[in-house]
């Protein structure tokens, strides 16, 4: 059993004041992050919310990256339940930025448990906001399991760093309760579905009818693709394909950040707030690991230099004052431990594994944070060159790679067996051939190792298939995905379709 920390009291007063709809329930719709969902242009309810097992002694842990949205998901959960009727006194809602230590997170939940639990048992709802502000928190959460002060309880924590999260529940064997599903959940920006889903009601109702929320249902319609067949459900969807293309040429510009599309929407625009605000909060996560400014600026500049090109480490450090490409590796590893970035190795056909050794392929994972990152690392307004940087059809082609590979990596983690300890290097790759021939992603499902194309050009010529045929004959598959601008046909040995229909089905 955990030893018993010294603790401090905590009024029941103070833990009231975050929590009005005690007093209330109908003030939950006074909360702040509430109202402004009620009057965003955005409305979005994360598919993630329905993801939850309430029923039983259980601890997630929310990551994700800051000015997602994490905090308005936990009121969000927290307004489902009182307007299903639980009592709004056992749904407990806490910040833990301004806790010093573990124990002043013991002492909060101790203050909250006894006081429920001398007028009830039934079950109660913590949801611990940042929590990874506090150091060794998942020593105090230990504790308070070990002593059985959070029985009938199921917490949601919260943070946004992948490696703090990771790290700190990694070292609560045993205490986090037995689930068949994922107890880590991972909330990122929108995806371009989701996106499509909270603006047009036309569109989101046929994604609805045509099965594309379930995920089952999307597994199987990419698998009719893996077979050189045009699923029904994309069939029907392409008669929507131009307006599809419009709203994703608006994602290009806001990413799947609810705030940021709220912006765009109200005044065509993103305010230049919303572009510091996220630089900041990554520049200040990274500060907390000793990272310096001025490195993660040469390498953003560097990397937007390289996009989508396969690179070393040696390689990304050209150009920069970084002295040592393991300092590069570093910084990168930082860099998409926050959300900020992916990268992937490739394929070594031989052994089935990704080839460590080989170049990399570094890409951003929303297309907001490219441009925020981008525009601070140049030192260039960020919404007018933003939308320079989009006048290129060259610069589309290599943030949609970007855009592509993060809906891939989704794709394949909601396919995996092994959800639990799913790492995205292997599971998704790109493939290079002798012939110096390559396949921009190579994704493992279901025992299929798939080649998908990203080409968003109008035209599809003949040799575009050449890289798809020869790893097609080396693996022994049937087709290839070719990933475009406006075509949904078959060919000899791929599948060519839009990228607005692609992204549907993840």
């Amino acid at each position: 059993m955990s030893r018993q920390p010294k603790t401090r009291a905590f009024p029941i007063g103070l833990l009231a004041a975050q929590n009005p709809w005690w007093a209330k329930p109908e003030r939950i719709n006074d909360d702040p992050t509430i109202g402004i969902v009620r009057q965003s242009k955005v409305p979005w309810v994360p598919r993630l919310l329905y993801r939850f097992d309430w029923s039983t002694d259980l601890i997630y842990s929310l990551r994700g990256p800051r000015q997602i949205g994490k905090t308005t998901l936990l009121k969000q959960m927290i307004r489902q339940f009182i307007s299903k009727g639980y009592p709004s006194d056992h749904l407990f809602y806490f910040n833990c930025e301004n806790l010093n230590t573990r124990q002043d997170l013991v002492s909060v939940c101790e203050v909250l448990m006894s006081s429920i639990r001398r007028r009830s048992e039934k079950r109660v709802y913590v949801f611990l906001d940042e929590i990874s502000a506090v150091p060794d928190w998942q020593r105090g959460i230990k504790y308070l399991v070990d002593t059985g002060a959070i029985r009938k309880t199921t917490i949601v924590v919260t943070g946004s760093h992948s490696m703090d999260i990771k790290a700190s529940t990694e070292r609560m064997p045993g205490r986090r309760g037995q689930s068949s599903d994922v107890l880590d959940k991972l909330m990122l920006p929108m995806k371009f579905s989701e996106y499509v889903e909270t603006q047009d009601p036309r569109i989101g109702q046929a994604i609805r009818d045509e099965g594309l929320l379930e995920q089952t249902e999307r597994r199987e319609a990419f698998h009719k693709l893996t077979l050189g067949e045009v699923p029904k459900a994309i069939d029907k969807m392409a008669s929507y394909l131009n307006v599809l293309n419009g709203y994703y040429h608006q994602y290009l510009v806001t990413g799947g950040v609810p705030p940021v599309i709220d912006d765009y929407l109200k005044s065509g625009r993103v305010d230049g707030a919303r572009y510091r605000d996220y630089v900041t909060a990554v520049l200040g996560d990274l500060g907390r690991y000793n990272k310096r400014e001025t490195y993660v600026r040469q390498l953003v500049v560097r990397l937007t230099e390289v996009l989508g090109t396969p690179i070393s480490w040696v390689g990304l450090r050209k150009g920069t004052d970084i002295a040592h490409h393991v300092t590069v590796a570093d910084y990168v590893d930082a860099l998409r431990d926050n959300y900020t970035l992916t990268y992937l190795y490739r394929l070594n056909l031989n052994t089935k594994r990704p080839d460590y050794e080989d170049n990399k392929k570094v890409l951003f994972r929303d297309p907001f944070i490219f441009h925020a990152l981008r525009t601070w690392a140049i030192g260039a307004d960020p919404f007018p060159n933003t939308m320079d940087f989009l006048s290129s059809s060259e610069n589309i082609g290599k943030l949609s790679e970007s855009v592509l590979c993060d809906h891939i990596i989704r794709l394949a983690f909601g396919s995996s067996p092994q959800r639990h300890t799913f790492e995205p290097t292997s599971s998704v790759f790109y493939w290079r051939s002798k012939k110096n021939r390559e396949i921009d992603f190579v994704v493992r499902t279901n025992g299929q190792m798939i080649p998908i194309e990203c080409k968003c050009q109008e035209e599809i010529q003949s040799d575009d298939l050449f890289a798809i045929a020869e790893f097609n004959s080396l693996v022994r598959e049937r087709c290839g995905v070719i990933v475009c601008q406006d075509t949904l046909d078959v060919r000899r040995n791929a599948i060519l379709i839009p990228l607005s229909l692609f992204l549907l089905l993840v």
